[in-house]
């Protein structure tokens, strides 16, 4: 690509994200640790935090399961908004799961947009390897290491941001609360590491090489058949010239399971920068009338 230069050239400044990275790590286990002491405190059964190996959560059957889901998406503006997109999605979502537990998982949606150029198109694909998870405090507290990776088949991706992948770990922990009926709280920490052919992208913007993200995710079951999601993220990433970027997500879910395995879901989601242009103020919002978006769709397992 004309202009833009290779990202090998930029090989320093990554002092600003180690610094950052160990301070995120540092949080999660103190976290972690202050969890797992006052939940251990508060179970009476529990007389170790010592991880046993029957203690170890495994499924002995060797599965091979395919989600298949068409979904709906839109903001909140008028036809004749130049901003208004719809999306059609076609979701793509094979797992399998081994004899000893391990879970890999690998998802494509065929996109087909309705505005501009009304594309039809491949995302990026995700993989994910899971690791059985390990019971910290029995039937409360679980930990979970997941390991990921990004695969570039979204072609104008591909093209305009030079994107070549990504890799990232991902612990997990998991806490549930039946003092709350089917209370469920996960946090997810990703550690991506991002790759590019060019440090910029065709429009000038620089790339962004590592990011760290940290997803709670809240789920609670109201019914055997009806069930309210709620997520929040924030990401903060780093450029190839260690510039750094603040980004939120706020979404809200609720499903509804019609037949076996299969389900209806409708939602509202709000992402963006974290500041306003010029690092002022904040644009923390769980709603906005013009970044916000309305999804709905359905899902089957077979």
């Amino acid at each position: 690509m004309r202009g833009l230069n290779k990202t090998n050239d930029e090989g320093e400044g990554h002092n600003v994200f180690f610094k950052q990275l160990c301070t995120h790590l540092l949080v999660q286990i103190l976290f972690l640790i202050f969890l797992t002491a006052a939940l251990y405190a508060a179970d009476s059964q529990t007389s170790t935090l010592q991880l046993p190996k029957d203690e170890i959560v495994e499924n002995t059957d060797t599965k091979l399961n395919l989600t298949l889901g068409t979904e709906y998406s839109s903001n909140l503006q008028k036809n004749s908004d130049p901003d208004r997109f719809d999306t059609l999605t076609l979701i793509l979502n094979p797992t399998y799961v081994f004899s000893n537990g391990v879970a890999l998982d690998v998802r494509t949606d065929v996109v087909k947009e309705f505005r501009d150029e009304e594309r039809t198109h491949l995302t990026d694909t995700a993989v994910v390897l899971s690791l059985p998870s390990v019971n910290l405090i029995k039937d409360r507290l679980q930990f979970a290491q997941l390991f990921g990776a990004t695969l570039p088949t979204d072609e104008k991706k591909y093209e305009d941001e030079s994107y070549r992948g990504t890799v990232s770990l991902r612990p997990r922990l998991i806490l549930n609360i039946p003092e709350f009926g089917s209370l469920k709280i996960t946090n997810t920490l990703y550690l991506n590491k991002n790759i590019h052919e060019f440090s910029v992208k065709r429009t000038g913007e620089e790339n962004v090489e590592y990011s760290l993200r940290n997803r709670i995710a809240i789920d609670y079951s109201i019914t055997n058949k009806l069930s309210l999601s709620l997520i929040n993220d924030y990401t903060r990433g780093w450029t190839y010239k260690s510039n750094s970027r603040e980004t939120f997500l706020f979404a809200q879910e609720l499903a509804f399971e019609i037949l076996n395995l299969t389900s209806i879901y409708v939602g509202h989601q709000n992402q963006g920068a974290v500041r306003g242009p010029g690092n002022s103020g904040t644009n923390l919002s769980a709603f906005d009338d013009r970044s916000s978006e309305i999804y709905g769709g359905v899902s089957k397992t077979f």
